[in-house]
């Protein structure tokens, strides 16, 4: 298995796997093949199977607190595999036996964590699942393509050499004839817009100020094209590295392990660079979700599950009230006031009440974002007092369709990590939640001149390129979002999506450092506003809220001047 050692293509490794076993074994076959693998998770995944898992044409969401258990079992088997020649029979039969979702989330995470794949390059999701970010229109499209026999026309790796000449556009920079008319080349080529300035063909109804639309309570398309930035939507799930099931004494994981501050980091970190990205587009601030207030902005998934099932919409100025989920909504609201009581209290009692846990600390942090993921365990009791407010957040907001049985088990884009960073409710959500953490930090002792100085080190100038942005296409492939007869077949179809992106010209920053001596550092880099919605300048107090880390790296400072770029 030489060639899955470093790069590999998803369409590549369902080949392998397929080739493993030509003809499904039975399920009990798991714990004979895998003999390097421990009795007991072979035997509790074996059972949890005979049992009834997830069928495979199924919705997969982490809402679910048994689908968590699932998860959780499946990556054991993953992860306590001993070498990987056992891994690889264990994925070979969850590929065939699993969800696909389910099995790619777990068989990615065991990818991260287990030491003999550490060098693996995984597949974006993008490429796995396209139907989670290409609109079904577009999809529509490929399959269309697929079903009149097209395969590959014109897909970027196979360029003519025509198409290949190069040569400098009106802006001064490089560009190929492909780039130039790539728009209009009958290729697999499908390109989709969702910058929310798209082309309207019905001007006499849209657009205009005796038209349909000409009351609009809000503006949030505009930055429709960083909610729905397939980047960015890949990047959220994989951030949760350490789901709320895993325990750290269990898996022995090494190194840095605190879970729940990073939880608050990336959503701390989300919430400022959409407020950039709002404020650039000249939109407010982002106000805090209101359990008793109708939600404002509406928002159209356009995407499916693979299965085929779309997402749900939510209309604009959605009342929850007539909600038929009120379950999950009075359920993060007792949530919340129990977290409120906590960080008042200044920590939370054990399940005996005889010992304090203290939140006042450099732990608190940690501790209260565990206690928002109900990290603490599906039995400790204290996990069960404060259940997991972030999930019951996200499933108040994503399941508001009522639902009759399982065929109709079905919600908006908060009901998966893959697509939760496209609603614009979410991010109403992530206020509330950095809320309950800035109140915990409000109650920690202040920083002292001490500190944030580093005596010996003064930084003596800054300078920074002119930061340039600009949207261009990006393309990638989309050839799992159709079917083929067998999995060789991806090697001969090629069809592309091309999304218009955010990017920027590449700049330079250069840090004046005076020494007294040789020091061992670490430089983090921010970037803030200047100016809020309406262009008033705003006060460091103000933004500091708003200000994203866009670099940090180790130095060692040497004496006198120096510079670092």
């Amino acid at each position: 298995f030489t060639c899955l050692k470093f790069h590999f293509k998803w369409a590549t490794l369902t080949v392998f796997l397929d080739s493993v076993w030509l003809a499904p074994p039975p399920a009990s076959s798991l714990s004979r093949e895998s003999a390097s693998l421990d009795p007991t998770v072979a035997k509790r995944l074996m059972e949890l199977y005979a049992s009834g898992m997830l069928p495979k044409d199924e919705i997969f969401t982490l809402s679910c607190q048994h689908i968590r258990y699932q998860v959780a079992r499946l990556f054991d088997a993953f992860y306590f595999a001993k070498d990987f020649d056992t891994f690889f029979k264990v994925a070979s039969w969850a590929k065939k036996h699993i969800n696909p979702v389910m099995f790619s989330y777990t068989f990615t995470l065991a990818v991260l964590h287990r030491e003999d794949t550490r060098a693996f390059s995984i597949p974006p999701p993008y490429e796995v699942f396209p139907s989670y970010f290409v609109p079904m229109d577009t999809m529509h499209q490929i399959y269309d393509q697929k079903m009149a026999g097209f395969k590959q026309v014109c897909p970027p790796e196979s360029k003519t050499s025509i198409l290949s000449i190069s040569y400098k556009n009106k802006y001064g920079s490089n560009e190929t004839l492909y780039d130039r008319f790539r728009h209009i080349l009958p290729s697999g080529m499908f390109k989709y817009n969702n910058t929310g300035y798209e082309h309207n063909y019905h001007d006499n109804m849209f657009g205009g100020p005796m038209s349909f639309d000409v009351f609009n309570p809000h503006v949030d398309y505009k930055v429709s094209y960083f909610r729905e930035d397939v980047g960015l939507n890949s990047f959220y799930p994989l951030s949760f590295r350490f789901p709320s099931w895993m325990n750290i004494k269990k898996y022995n994981f090494k190194g840095y392990f605190r879970r729940g501050e990073l939880f608050y980091y990336i959503h701390q970190q989300m919430l400022a660079r959409y407020t950039l990205e709002r404020l650039a587009n000249g939109l407010p601030f982002v106000e805090a979700f209101s359990y008793d207030k109708p939600i404002q902005v509406g928002y159209n998934p356009r995407i499916a599950h693979f299965n085929g099932e779309a997402l749900l919409a939510r209309p604009d100025d959605y009342n929850l009230k007539y909600s038929p989920n009120s379950l999950y909504m009075q359920l993060a609201k007792t949530a919340e006031l129990r977290l409120l009581d906590a960080i008042d209290y200044g920590g939370f009692w054990n399940a005996t009440s005889d010992s304090l846990y203290n939140i006042f600390n450099d732990d608190g942090v940690d501790v209260l974002g565990n206690l928002m993921l109900g990290s603490l365990g599906r039995r400790d009791p204290i996990s069960k007092y404060y259940g997991a407010y972030y999930y019951h957040l996200l499933e108040a907001l994503g399941y508001l369709a009522k639902t009759n049985n399982n065929f109709n088990y079905n919600g908006g884009a908060t009901t998966l990590k893959i697509s939760t960073l496209r609603d614009p409710a979410f991010y109403n959500i992530v206020v509330r939640i950095v809320g309950l953490f800035q109140k915990l930090k409000s109650h920690l002792p202040f920083y002292t001149s001490k500190d944030l100085k580093f005596p010996g080190v003064s930084v003596t100038n800054f300078e920074v390129d002119k930061l340039v942005t600009y949207f261009d296409m990006f393309d990638f492939e989309v050839t799992n979002g159709v079917a083929v007869s067998h999995p060789k077949d991806y090697i001969d179809y090629k069809y592309y999506a091309s999304q218009f992106r955010l990017n920027h010209k590449p700049f330079n920053y250069k840090i004046s450092v005076n020494s007294d001596a040789a020091y061992d550092g670490i430089v983090r880099v921010f970037i803030g506003p200047k100016y809020d919605s309406e262009e008033k300048i705003m006060t460091l107090n103000q933004k500091r809220m708003a200000m994203v880390e866009i670099d940090r790296f180790p130095v060692k400072s040497k004496f006198n001047s120096h510079d670092t770029t």
